[in-house]
């Protein structure tokens, strides 16, 4: 073989050598793990275990609403002492509720209140209409008793009369006289029983009229401390999702 081609192998291998004694001083300075010995296992790190809460954090971006959702008005009170609605107590905003759970509560004092003294009222308007009935009752018995006896003396006053030709003309005068005396007393004892009998009405009905007042008003105001009670209450069930307020 030629000395050339000798002398070119060698130069040839030179180089190789010298690539892999640089690559392999590289790769000690990059992981300094490795031991000088050249071993190629790397060296064994270790950690401490210690018992801490687990969290785990998502984060969403979007809009919370409820699956279902249902109107709660405040209830419509009737009649007097009505314009105003105090709240004595309110669930929190967010709190799973179900049928009947109690949402909102107001304050039933000033209804109460109405109701008893309406209460009270009616009762004694019904006293005073049962006096009234029995006044009414007695006086109708004593105004047809002297309508009975202005009759029985027209009547006897009239008989009277039939001796008007037996007597003297005077005595006959006052037997006519007395007719008409008679006559007028009747006359005015029927147009006052009358009309006593209409005053009587009217002061009746008007005792009547003041009574159903009172218990219109009555009937509204225990509507209005049971409307307060109940209408803050859930009207429906509604599963674990749902939220109150929503």
């Amino acid at each position: 073989m030629p000395p050339k081609i000798y002398s070119r192998l060698w130069i040839a291998a030179a180089v190789v050598a010298v690539s892999v004694a640089t690559g392999a001083a590289l790769i000690r300075s990059r992981d300094p793990g490795i031991p000088e010995s050249g071993q190629s296992s790397r060296r064994a790190t270790t950690a401490t275990v210690t018992r801490q809460d687990f969290l785990r954090i998502v984060r969403l971006s979007g809009t919370v609403e409820a699956v279902e959702s249902t109107t709660i008005a405040a209830p419509r009170l009737s009649g007097p002492n009505s314009n105003s609605l105090i709240i004595t107590k309110l669930i929190k905003p967010g709190t799973p509720i179900k049928k009947g759970d109690l949402i909102v509560e107001f304050d039933r004092q000033t209804q109460i209140a109405t109701a008893l003294d309406r209460r009270a009222e009616l009762n004694d308007l019904d006293q005073q209409i049962k006096k009234k009935e029995a006044g009414e009752r007695a006086a109708r018995v004593k105004d047809d008793g002297e309508i009975l006896l202005a009759e029985s003396a027209l009547s006897r006053a009239r008989l009277e009369t039939i001796k008007n030709e037996l007597v003297p003309k005077i005595q006959a005068e006052k037997n006519d006289l007395a007719v008409e005396q008679a006559q007028a007393t009747l006359n005015q004892l029927k147009a006052t029983y009358a009309l006593k009998r209409k005053a009587a009405e009217a002061d009746l009905q008007i005792l009547k009229i003041r009574r159903d007042r009172a218990d219109n008003a009555m009937r509204q105001a225990e509507s209005n401390a049971e409307e307060q009670q109940h209408g803050g209450s859930a009207g429906r069930r509604r599963g674990p999702r749902r939220r109150a307020g929503r």
